[in-house]
């Protein structure tokens, strides 16, 4: 019993572990799925930005736009 608990912790053979003696496989695609999802929210949040934008912009000459716009009916009277 002794002799056996020797060997596992002396012999390089015992010592190995599988992780690493081989390479994972798929070890990459949580690296790949956190990049690709950072890109994502970098896309999402400029296109936010620029519907904002827009909405912004058109809101402010909404009434340069409208037919129904103050200054027509100002100049109208």
């Amino acid at each position: 019993m002794k002799r056996n608990r020797w060997r596992q912790n002396n012999c390089p053979c015992f010592n190995r572990s599988p992780s690493f003696s081989q390479p994972k496989p798929f070890s990459h695609i949580p690296i790949l799925l956190s990049f690709i999802f950072v890109i994502l929210i970098i896309i999402n949040l400029i296109l936010f930005y620029f519907v904002l934008y827009e909405i912004i912009i058109l809101h402010r000459f909404y009434y340069l736009l409208s037919p129904t716009s103050k200054s027509q009916t100002r100049h109208c009277r």
